[in-house]
């Protein structure tokens, strides 16, 4: 699974696709801005009190994920923030999109700048497709990405 996140000054809605015959390169997140931030980082199954939380910082933008997830064994996952002209964006993805990890709880934001986020383009794949916002994960008010009720899976990128 893909999860991007795109913050910009301008936005046509959300993105959607119908999934026939759509690859992973026809993201409708465009991800090709200037990197300008990336790290590995461990992404840790079991269960914590309070969760578990990685996070990116590049100037005042922060791209974070708090989750908590089952499987047997740690995996490492790379976040990545872009700039384009117009935008922001932060992705979260597992290299070899072959992740063992199920997430029963996920958050994922993009913060920073002048005011509160406002999240204007998310997607995010699952095992070659795209996921339906709503019935997969939701975006209340713009301002984070979260797994829809009840809904548990694993996922490899978040953009």
């Amino acid at each position: 699974v893909t999860l991007s996140l795109g913050v910009e000054d301008q936005s046509d809605g959300d993105a959607t696709a119908d999934g026939d015959a759509l690859q992973e390169e026809d993201v409708a997140v465009d991800i090709d801005g200037d990197v300008v931030a990336q790290e590995q980082v461990a992404v840790t199954p079991g269960f914590t009190k309070t969760g578990r939380r990685i996070s990116l910082t590049y100037g005042e933008m922060e791209c974070g994920m708090s989750y908590s997830a089952q499987g047997e064994h740690e995996e490492q996952w790379r976040i990545t923030i872009r700039k384009t002209r117009w935008r922001w964006i932060c992705s979260i993805e597992s290299p070899s999109r072959d992740t063992k990890l199920l997430f029963t709880f996920f958050s994922v934001s993009l913060i920073g700048g002048s005011g509160p986020p406002n999240l204007e383009e998310v997607e995010m794949w699952g095992k070659g497709e795209v996921w339906a916002r709503g019935e997969h994960y939701v975006v209340p008010q713009g301002l984070s990405v979260r797994n829809a009720a009840g809904w548990t899976a694993g996922f490899t990128r978040v953009s």
